[in-house]
C-alpha cells in the first residue's frame, strides 16, 4: 500500500465474488517474512480459508529465498489455528505499560549524542539491528528507510562518528508505543539504552500520549 514498498504483497481469498480473507506478506530482503495482517470474514471457517491463502504465499516466498514465515499469534482464534497448520511457537512477546508521566533516573551516565535519524544513518542502523537481534527480527535497509520516513519519532545514539544505537516510536489511539530500541552489542551496558528510552518518553509525553 506504500509507493516506496513495491514488494508488499496482499493476498485475497474469495468465495465466488465475496471477499472472505486476506494476508499481507511483504518480502523485505530478509530470511524471515512476517505475515503482517491476517483476516477472515465472519461466518467463514478460519482454517480452510487460511490454508487456501497460505498455499500461494508460501510458494511465492520460497522462490524468493525466504527460509521461514512468521506470524504474531493474536487474537486467540489465530493462536488456536496456527499450530494446526504446522506453525511452531518460537518465542513469547511481553508488553510493558507505563501509565504515569515520570521519567526514569539513569542508573549510569551515558555519553552518546542522541539526535534525529538521517538517511545517511540507514546502513549503520541496519548493521546494528542485525548485530543485536536474531534473523527473526531483522529489518532490511529498505525497511529501515521506510520506517524512518513514516514513524513519528526516530533517533540514534552516536559516539564520536559512529552510530551505535537507535530507537523509534509512534503514537496512535492516544497512546505512545516504543517500537524498537537497539544498542550494538559492543556498546551495551553503558547506559546508552537509557538515553534512548528517555528521549523516546520525552517525545511521547510532549504529545500527551498517556
Amino acid at each position: 500500500l506504500y509507493s516506496d514498498r513495491p514488494s508488499d504483497a496482499i493476498w485475497l481469498a474469495f468465495d465466488q465474488s465475496t471477499l472472505v480473507g486476506l494476508i499481507v506478506a511483504p518480502y523485505d530482503d530478509a530470511p524471515v517474512v512476517w505475515l503482517r495482517s491476517i483476516a477472515i470474514a465472519n461466518g467463514y471457517p478460519a482454517e480452510p480459508v487460511l490454508m487456501a491463502l497460505l498455499k500461494p504465499v508460501l510458494s511465492t516466498l520460497s522462490g524468493q529465498g525466504v527460509e521461514s514465515v512468521t506470524a504474531l499469534a493474536h487474537p486467540e482464534w489465530l493462536a488456536n489455528v496456527l499450530p494446526r497448520m504446522q506453525f511452531a511457537r518460537v518465542t513469547e512477546i511481553i508488553t510493558f505499560r507505563k501509565s504515569d508521566r515520570t521519567l526514569p533516573t539513569p542508573a549510569r551516565s551515558g555519553r552518546a549524542l542522541i539526535r534525529e535519524a538521517l538517511l545517511a544513518d540507514v546502513p549503520a542502523i541496519t548493521f546494528n539491528d542485525r548485530a543485536a537481534f536474531e534473523p527473526l527480527w531483522w529489518h532490511s535497509e529498505n525497511s529501515i528507510e521506510h520506517i524512518r520516513r513514516t514513524v513519528a519519532h526516530f533517533v540514534v545514539a552516536q559516539i564520536d562518528d559512529r552510530v551505535v544505537g537507535h530507537a523509534f516510536s509512534d503514537v496512535y489511539g492516544g497512546q505512545g508505543h516504543l517500537i524498537r530500541l537497539v544498542i550494538h552489542p559492543d556498546f551495551q551496558g553503558r547506559g546508552l539504552g537509557e538515553q534512548l528510552l528517555i528521549a523516546s518518553l520525552n517525545y511521547q509525553l510532549g504529545l500527551d500520549a498517556y
